[in-house]
């Protein structure tokens, strides 16, 4: 488990970073282009956590698409949500508990993608060094 949590430590920075900026960004830029960009880096590092589980043999798909779950269990309702609790706005903070719940499939999915595209380079890899000798 500890292999598993180093070598998340990149995109969990990344996850970590980009929860904690994002509402400064919204004051920066336009509202609707710093939550492109949020959304943007979120999927970034849940398809580089699932690569990167499977490229260094961590585990397989199923252990890919848990770390992209983690990421955002720490991204929203972790740090968003405790923001809302924090702010005293609780019925805000169980929307994020209930969208969540119903969304959390999707990082699911992104890091198996992740995970599926790390597989497809080592088989390519593979490939390469058997055909090399």
């Amino acid at each position: 488990m500890k292999r598993y949590l180093i070598a998340l430590s990149v995109p969990l920075t990344i996850t970590v970073l980009n929860a904690l900026i994002y509402p400064f960004l919204r004051e920066q830029i336009p509202p609707d282009t710093a939550v492109v960009v949020m959304n943007m880096l979120r999927i970034l590092s849940v398809v580089a956590a699932g690569w990167i589980i499977v490229i260094r043999k961590l585990g397989g798909l199923p252990m890919a698409g848990f770390a992209g779950v983690i990421l955002m269990v720490i991204d929203y309702p972790l740090i968003s949500g405790a923001r809302h609790l924090l702010a005293g706005q609780t019925p805000v903070f169980l929307n994020v508990l209930a969208s969540f719940g119903v969304s959390f499939w999707i990082p699911l999915m992104l890091g198996v993608l992740g995970g599926l595209a790390a597989r497809r380079k080592l088989k390519i890899s593979a490939l390469h060094e058997t055909t090399a000798e």
